[in-house]
């Protein structure tokens, strides 16, 4: 019984691969027509224009807080409450000896992180714009 299946396998393996070679035309020698959704061209267009824009996940981020001591890591994590109750935009804790700061946003350009500063200056009146690796997804 294990020889037949061993079999039945090679025969649909053969099968398999000299299948795509029946049916095709010589009429069209040297010509590849790629046919595909346009969902997938739509993801690949936006693939290519991330990247074009921005290789190397450089970006921009505002920063909110930062402080050293004691206390600083508590109320770091006060200020980022504080922030996603107020605020629909990504933040991040970030420790950079002997200060810890807050972070948000993820700006593939200064001009987004200008815009959602000045929509958060009320709150945030000392936020300013820095250069930082960002999370593209």
């Amino acid at each position: 019984m294990f020889a037949n299946k061993n079999i039945c396998l090679l025969i649909i393996l053969i099968v398999c691969r000299f299948y795509p070679l029946v049916g095709q035309s010589n009429t069209n020698a040297g010509y590849v027509e790629i046919i595909s959704n346009k969902s997938i061209q739509k993801i690949e267009q936006n693939y290519k224009e991330l990247n074009l824009t921005n290789p190397t996940d450089m970006g921009f981020r505002l920063q909110i807080y930062s402080e050293a001591g004691a206390n600083s890591k508590n109320s770091a994590l006060n200020i980022i409450n504080q922030f996603r109750q107020s605020y629909a935009v990504k933040t991040y804790l970030v420790y950079q000896q002997p200060y810890y700061k807050v972070l948000v946003g993820d700006f593939r350009n200064r001009i987004e992180a200008e815009k959602v500063k000045n929509e958060i200056n009320s709150d945030y009146p000392n936020a300013f714009v820095i250069t930082d690796e960002i999370n593209l997804y």
